[in-house]
Protein backbone atom coordinates (compact mmCIF):
# COMPACT_ATOMS: atom_id res chain seq x y z
CA UNK A 1 0.00 0.00 0.00
CA UNK A 2 2.67 2.21 0.77
CA UNK A 3 5.53 3.51 -1.85
CA UNK A 4 8.28 2.79 0.00
CA UNK A 5 7.51 0.15 2.68
CA UNK A 6 9.68 -0.41 5.55
CA UNK A 7 9.77 -2.98 8.29
CA UNK A 8 8.34 -2.49 11.51
CA UNK A 9 9.54 -1.92 15.04
CA UNK A 10 9.68 -4.76 16.91
CA UNK A 11 8.54 -2.59 19.81
CA UNK A 12 5.84 -0.38 19.85
CA UNK A 13 7.18 3.02 20.01
CA UNK A 14 5.33 6.05 22.33
CA UNK A 15 4.66 8.77 19.39
CA UNK A 16 2.94 10.83 22.22
CA UNK A 17 4.75 10.44 25.58
CA UNK A 18 2.27 11.27 28.61
CA UNK A 19 3.77 14.21 30.98
CA UNK A 20 2.66 16.12 34.40
CA UNK A 21 -0.65 18.09 33.56
CA UNK A 22 -0.88 21.24 35.20
CA UNK A 23 -3.69 20.55 38.31
CA UNK A 24 -5.17 23.98 37.20
CA UNK A 25 -5.57 23.76 33.57
CA UNK A 26 -6.42 20.18 34.07
CA UNK A 27 -9.58 21.34 35.75
CA UNK A 28 -10.06 23.87 33.72
CA UNK A 29 -9.87 22.00 30.67
CA UNK A 30 -12.71 19.88 32.33
CA UNK A 31 -15.06 22.52 33.23
CA UNK A 32 -15.04 24.96 30.18
CA UNK A 33 -16.85 22.96 27.87
CA UNK A 34 -19.83 22.34 30.04
CA UNK A 35 -19.74 25.91 30.88
CA UNK A 36 -19.90 27.12 26.97
CA UNK A 37 -22.20 24.31 26.25
CA UNK A 38 -24.95 26.15 28.99
CA UNK A 39 -23.78 30.17 27.86
CA UNK A 40 -25.31 28.25 24.54
CA UNK A 41 -28.11 27.20 26.20
CA UNK A 42 -28.87 30.05 28.33
CA UNK A 43 -28.47 32.39 25.17
CA UNK A 44 -30.66 30.51 23.06
CA UNK A 45 -33.53 30.09 25.41
CA UNK A 46 -33.51 34.02 26.36
CA UNK A 47 -32.93 34.96 22.44
CA UNK A 48 -35.46 32.10 21.81
CA UNK A 49 -37.95 34.67 19.81
CA UNK A 50 -35.31 36.37 17.80
CA UNK A 51 -34.01 32.95 16.56
CA UNK A 52 -37.25 31.57 16.32
CA UNK A 53 -37.70 34.08 13.68
CA UNK A 54 -34.40 33.86 12.39
CA UNK A 55 -35.21 30.37 11.61
CA UNK A 56 -38.21 30.74 10.42
CA UNK A 57 -37.22 32.91 7.56
CA UNK A 58 -34.25 30.29 6.78
CA UNK A 59 -33.17 28.78 3.34
CA UNK A 60 -33.18 25.31 3.82
CA UNK A 61 -31.19 24.85 0.94
CA UNK A 62 -28.28 27.17 1.98
CA UNK A 63 -28.15 24.17 4.57
CA UNK A 64 -28.11 21.11 2.68
CA UNK A 65 -25.18 23.09 0.49
CA UNK A 66 -23.36 23.55 3.84
CA UNK A 67 -23.42 20.13 3.91
CA UNK A 68 -22.18 19.00 0.86
CA UNK A 69 -19.59 21.43 1.09
CA UNK A 70 -18.21 20.21 4.32
CA UNK A 71 -18.44 16.73 2.66
CA UNK A 72 -16.16 17.77 0.13
CA UNK A 73 -13.92 19.04 2.38
CA UNK A 74 -13.20 15.54 3.31
CA UNK A 75 -11.79 14.61 -0.14
CA UNK A 76 -9.09 17.35 0.36
CA UNK A 77 -7.87 16.89 3.60
CA UNK A 78 -6.20 13.53 2.23
CA UNK A 79 -4.35 15.29 -0.26
CA UNK A 80 -3.00 17.62 2.66
CA UNK A 81 -1.50 14.97 4.84
CA UNK A 82 -0.01 12.57 1.30
CA UNK A 83 1.84 16.17 0.62
CA UNK A 84 2.96 16.84 4.32
CA UNK A 85 4.63 12.74 4.29
CA UNK A 86 6.26 13.67 1.02
CA UNK A 87 6.99 17.05 1.51
CA UNK A 88 8.84 15.12 4.81
CA UNK A 89 10.19 12.31 2.44
CA UNK A 90 7.76 9.37 3.02
CA UNK A 91 4.59 8.61 1.10
CA UNK A 92 1.10 6.79 0.88
CA UNK A 93 -1.72 6.47 -1.75
CA UNK A 94 -4.37 9.24 -1.73
CA UNK A 95 -6.86 5.32 -1.62
CA UNK A 96 -5.30 5.02 1.67
CA UNK A 97 -4.83 8.45 3.03
CA UNK A 98 -8.95 8.46 2.03
CA UNK A 99 -10.06 5.58 3.89
CA UNK A 100 -7.59 6.12 6.51
CA UNK A 101 -9.47 10.14 7.37
CA UNK A 102 -13.17 8.57 6.68
CA UNK A 103 -13.12 5.10 8.81
CA UNK A 104 -11.94 7.04 11.93
CA UNK A 105 -14.28 10.32 11.85
CA UNK A 106 -15.99 9.29 14.51
CA UNK A 107 -12.82 9.78 16.99
CA UNK A 108 -13.00 13.56 15.81
CA UNK A 109 -15.96 13.68 18.56
CA UNK A 110 -14.01 11.95 21.52
CA UNK A 111 -12.97 14.37 24.47
CA UNK A 112 -9.85 16.10 23.71
CA UNK A 113 -10.18 16.65 19.89
CA UNK A 114 -7.04 15.11 18.97
CA UNK A 115 -8.14 11.30 18.65
CA UNK A 116 -8.63 11.61 15.06
CA UNK A 117 -4.98 12.62 14.24
CA UNK A 118 -3.76 9.95 16.78
CA UNK A 119 -5.87 7.16 15.13
CA UNK A 120 -4.20 8.46 11.69
CA UNK A 121 -1.01 8.21 13.23
CA UNK A 122 -0.96 4.41 14.76
CA UNK A 123 -2.08 3.52 11.09
CA UNK A 124 0.25 5.12 9.55
CA UNK A 125 2.73 3.85 11.38
CA UNK A 126 1.50 0.14 11.36
CA UNK A 127 1.57 0.64 7.55
CA UNK A 128 5.54 1.16 7.55
CA UNK A 129 5.74 5.54 8.23
CA UNK A 130 9.21 5.94 10.42
CA UNK A 131 8.60 7.76 13.80
CA UNK A 132 10.98 10.57 12.58
CA UNK A 133 7.88 11.37 9.49
CA UNK A 134 5.23 11.21 11.57
CA UNK A 135 6.88 13.31 14.13
CA UNK A 136 6.82 15.68 11.64
CA UNK A 137 3.59 14.87 10.16
CA UNK A 138 2.26 15.60 13.06
CA UNK A 139 3.56 18.60 13.64
CA UNK A 140 3.34 20.26 10.35
CA UNK A 141 0.40 19.05 9.78
CA UNK A 142 -1.40 20.88 13.00
CA UNK A 143 1.24 24.13 12.30
CA UNK A 144 0.20 25.03 8.51
CA UNK A 145 -3.66 24.05 9.11
CA UNK A 146 -3.67 26.61 11.81
CA UNK A 147 -0.91 29.48 10.46
CA UNK A 148 -2.64 28.85 6.95
CA UNK A 149 -6.08 29.89 8.77
CA UNK A 150 -3.67 32.92 10.26
CA UNK A 151 -2.69 34.36 7.36
CA UNK A 152 -5.57 34.11 5.48
CA UNK A 153 -8.09 34.99 7.76
CA UNK A 154 -6.03 37.69 9.92
CA UNK A 155 -5.69 39.55 6.34
CA UNK A 156 -9.38 39.44 5.31
CA UNK A 157 -10.18 40.72 8.87
CA UNK A 158 -7.08 43.11 9.03
CA UNK A 159 -8.64 44.08 5.83
CA UNK A 160 -12.17 44.63 6.93
CA UNK A 161 -12.01 45.81 10.14
CA UNK A 162 -8.37 48.09 10.04
CA UNK A 163 -5.68 48.90 11.59
CA UNK A 164 -7.52 51.20 13.98
CA UNK A 165 -9.62 48.22 15.58
CA UNK A 166 -8.56 46.09 17.68
CA UNK A 167 -9.76 42.75 16.13
CA UNK A 168 -7.83 44.60 13.35
CA UNK A 169 -4.77 44.74 14.68
CA UNK A 170 -4.72 41.54 16.44
CA UNK A 171 -5.64 40.10 13.23
CA UNK A 172 -2.23 41.85 11.37
CA UNK A 173 -0.34 40.93 13.80
CA UNK A 174 -1.28 37.21 13.73
CA UNK A 175 -1.24 37.17 9.95
CA UNK A 176 2.41 38.69 9.98
CA UNK A 177 3.38 36.62 12.65
CA UNK A 178 1.92 33.35 10.82
CA UNK A 179 3.78 34.05 7.91
CA UNK A 180 6.87 34.48 9.58
CA UNK A 181 6.77 31.18 11.11
CA UNK A 182 5.76 29.41 7.99
CA UNK A 183 8.74 30.29 6.55
CA UNK A 184 11.11 28.68 9.09
CA UNK A 185 9.03 25.22 9.91
CA UNK A 186 10.97 23.46 6.99
CA UNK A 187 14.35 24.67 8.59
CA UNK A 188 13.56 23.64 11.69
CA UNK A 189 11.87 20.32 11.16
CA UNK A 190 14.74 19.06 9.11
CA UNK A 191 17.08 20.36 12.13
CA UNK A 192 15.36 19.27 15.13
CA UNK A 193 12.94 16.05 13.91
CA UNK A 194 14.28 14.61 10.25
CA UNK A 195 17.99 15.30 11.44
CA UNK A 196 19.88 12.75 9.32
CA UNK A 197 17.13 10.70 8.18
CA UNK A 198 16.06 12.89 5.85
CA UNK A 199 14.80 16.87 5.08
CA UNK A 200 11.83 18.77 4.05
CA UNK A 201 11.47 19.57 0.07
CA UNK A 202 10.59 23.45 -0.21
CA UNK A 203 9.20 22.00 -3.25
CA UNK A 204 6.72 19.81 -1.72
CA UNK A 205 6.35 22.14 0.73
CA UNK A 206 4.96 24.74 -1.16
CA UNK A 207 2.31 22.53 -2.88
CA UNK A 208 1.41 21.42 0.92
CA UNK A 209 0.69 25.38 1.61
CA UNK A 210 -1.29 25.25 -2.09
CA UNK A 211 -3.61 21.98 -0.63
CA UNK A 212 -4.22 23.81 2.75
CA UNK A 213 -5.29 27.05 0.74
CA UNK A 214 -7.93 25.17 -1.40
CA UNK A 215 -8.67 22.96 1.69
CA UNK A 216 -9.26 26.23 3.61
CA UNK A 217 -11.23 27.99 0.89
CA UNK A 218 -13.85 24.94 0.61
CA UNK A 219 -14.32 24.99 4.23
CA UNK A 220 -14.82 28.79 5.01
CA UNK A 221 -17.43 28.82 1.86
CA UNK A 222 -19.00 25.99 3.64
CA UNK A 223 -19.68 28.41 6.59
CA UNK A 224 -20.51 30.99 4.01
CA UNK A 225 -23.28 28.71 2.90
CA UNK A 226 -24.37 28.39 6.23
CA UNK A 227 -25.22 31.97 7.43
CA UNK A 228 -26.25 32.32 3.77
CA UNK A 229 -28.73 30.65 5.11
CA UNK A 230 -30.11 32.98 7.36
CA UNK A 231 -30.44 36.40 5.70
CA UNK A 232 -32.01 38.44 8.32
CA UNK A 233 -28.75 37.81 10.22
CA UNK A 234 -26.12 38.14 7.31
CA UNK A 235 -27.16 41.04 5.94
CA UNK A 236 -25.06 43.12 3.46
CA UNK A 237 -22.49 41.50 4.67
CA UNK A 238 -19.09 41.06 2.66
CA UNK A 239 -19.16 37.03 1.88
CA UNK A 240 -15.03 37.49 2.05
CA UNK A 241 -15.48 38.82 5.34
CA UNK A 242 -17.32 36.40 6.75
CA UNK A 243 -14.84 33.42 5.12
CA UNK A 244 -11.97 36.01 7.08
CA UNK A 245 -13.89 35.93 10.36
CA UNK A 246 -14.23 31.78 10.14
CA UNK A 247 -11.02 31.06 9.72
CA UNK A 248 -9.51 33.85 11.93
CA UNK A 249 -11.80 32.83 14.53
CA UNK A 250 -11.18 28.94 14.11
CA UNK A 251 -7.43 29.62 14.53
CA UNK A 252 -8.24 31.21 17.55
CA UNK A 253 -10.23 28.74 19.18
CA UNK A 254 -7.81 26.32 18.19
CA UNK A 255 -4.69 27.84 19.94
CA UNK A 256 -7.23 27.98 23.34
CA UNK A 257 -5.90 24.67 24.94
CA UNK A 258 -8.45 24.94 27.77
CA UNK A 259 -11.03 24.99 25.07
CA UNK A 260 -11.46 21.60 23.38
CA UNK A 261 -11.76 22.08 19.59
CA UNK A 262 -12.40 25.53 20.78
CA UNK A 263 -15.93 25.41 21.72
CA UNK A 264 -17.26 28.75 22.85
CA UNK A 265 -13.82 30.57 21.98
CA UNK A 266 -14.28 30.04 18.10
CA UNK A 267 -18.29 31.39 18.19
CA UNK A 268 -17.64 34.48 20.59
CA UNK A 269 -14.61 35.77 18.50
CA UNK A 270 -16.78 35.43 15.35
CA UNK A 271 -19.72 36.93 16.76
CA UNK A 272 -17.33 40.08 18.07
CA UNK A 273 -16.38 40.42 14.59
CA UNK A 274 -18.98 40.03 11.83
CA UNK A 275 -21.36 43.30 12.39
CA UNK A 276 -24.90 42.41 12.18
CA UNK A 277 -27.95 43.12 13.39
CA UNK A 278 -28.61 40.72 16.29
CA UNK A 279 -26.87 40.06 19.79
CA UNK A 280 -23.82 38.60 20.85
CA UNK A 281 -25.20 35.64 22.59
CA UNK A 282 -27.98 35.00 19.90
CA UNK A 283 -24.70 35.30 17.16
CA UNK A 284 -23.09 33.06 18.81
CA UNK A 285 -25.70 30.16 19.56
CA UNK A 286 -26.52 30.31 15.64
CA UNK A 287 -22.89 29.85 14.94
CA UNK A 288 -22.46 27.21 17.09
CA UNK A 289 -24.90 25.58 14.67
CA UNK A 290 -22.19 24.75 12.27
CA UNK A 291 -20.65 22.27 14.47
CA UNK A 292 -24.09 20.43 13.71
CA UNK A 293 -23.75 20.87 9.94
CA UNK A 294 -20.25 19.64 9.80
CA UNK A 295 -21.66 16.72 12.47
CA UNK A 296 -24.24 15.95 9.53
CA UNK A 297 -21.45 16.21 6.95
CA UNK A 298 -19.08 13.73 8.87
CA UNK A 299 -22.12 11.25 9.20
CA UNK A 300 -23.65 11.37 6.13
CA UNK A 301 -20.04 10.65 4.41
CA UNK A 302 -18.73 7.82 6.94
CA UNK A 303 -22.22 6.32 6.36
CA UNK A 304 -22.20 6.03 2.51
CA UNK A 305 -18.20 5.20 2.53
CA UNK A 306 -18.87 2.45 5.12
CA UNK A 307 -22.07 1.06 3.16
CA UNK A 308 -19.71 1.12 -0.17
CA UNK A 309 -16.52 -0.66 1.21
CA UNK A 310 -18.89 -3.26 2.83
CA UNK A 311 -20.26 -3.97 -0.23
CA UNK A 312 -16.91 -4.76 -1.99
CA UNK A 313 -15.08 -6.28 0.15
CA UNK A 314 -18.01 -8.49 0.75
Amino acid sequence: MLENETKQPDTPIDFFPRRQENPILKWIKRIFTPLAVGFFVYFGWQTRDILATVFANAQFNYLILAILVNMTAHFIAPASAIMVLKTCGSSISYQFAFRVHVDILPARYLPGGIWHMVGRTVIFYEHGIKPPYLTAFVLMEYLIAVLMAFVIGGMLVWYFRGITDVWGKIAALSAISSTLVLVIIPTLVNRYILKSVGEVSYHFYIQCIGIYVLSWFVLSLGFICYLLAFPLVLGNISLLEVGGTYLFSWAIGFISIFAPQGIGIFEVVAGHILTVPISLGSLAVLIAGFRVVSLIADVILWGITRLIWSKYSA
